[in-house]
């Protein structure tokens, strides 16, 4: 029974669940057309998002140290926007190659 206790907690314990919980509980506290309008905004913007938080992760440290404190920001920046990026992109190539069909 202990075995089992323990694998409990560390799977409740994960970062994953941990963030998907946070997500959940702040999905859950707004309306949901302000949920959609956050995520549209955010799938909207995420070609320049990705451009910026990889500029502000990758370069900026590197020529002004004082933002290497904010690198972790702007990873997080990075990884919410790239893969909607990607989906985006995915996406729009899709939607051309059936048009050329």
């Amino acid at each position: 029974m202990g075995k089992r206790l323990k694998k409990t907690k560390e799977a409740l314990t994960h970062p994953i669940s941990a963030a998907s919980s946070a997500v959940a509980a702040f999905g859950a506290l707004l309306n949901p057309d302000v949920v959609f309008a956050i995520g549209s905004a955010l799938y909207a913007s995420a070609p320049s998002l990705f451009t910026g938080g990889s500029i502000a992760a990758f370069t900026l440290p590197q020529v002004f140290p004082t933002l290497a404190a904010f690198k972790p920001v702007f990873l997080a920046i990075v990884a919410i926007a790239g893969p909607l990026y990607l989906i985006r992109l995915v996406n729009n190539s899709t939607e051309i190659f059936e048009e050329k069909l």
